[in-house]
């Protein structure tokens, strides 16, 4: 989500990253809707964006070089399976960073 790696060997920005990239030159809220977020390994996946979320406006330096920053215009919204929301809302990572809403079907 924040970089992927070609083939050969190239780095490429992420879509967690480009959306950021463009939030950033738009006016108004950006929203990013993941679906189903327990379905990986939330902290692989997401990597330096989740130490960002709590930085807004920082900028971080990426593993695979590069950086990146999280306008604040960008808001993140997750849905997470009900089977499985309790593993996901007792990681204190998310919990700090995510504010946690349960809605019952409808």
């Amino acid at each position: 989500f924040i970089q992927h790696e070609l083939p050969d060997g190239q780095r490429r920005l992420g879509r967690v990253a480009a959306f950021c990239r463009n939030a950033d030159e738009r006016r108004g809220r950006c929203v990013l809707v993941i679906e189903d977020l327990q379905r990986a390994p939330v902290a692989e996946v997401l990597g330096e964006g989740l130490v960002l979320l709590g930085q807004r406006g920082s900028e971080l330096t990426l593993a695979g070089g590069g950086s990146l920053s999280i306008p604040a215009n960008v808001r993140l919204i997750a849905t997470v399976d009900s089977s499985h929301d309790q593993a996901i809302a007792a990681d204190p990572v998310l919990r700090h960073r995510f504010e946690f809403i349960e809605l019952e079907p409808g």
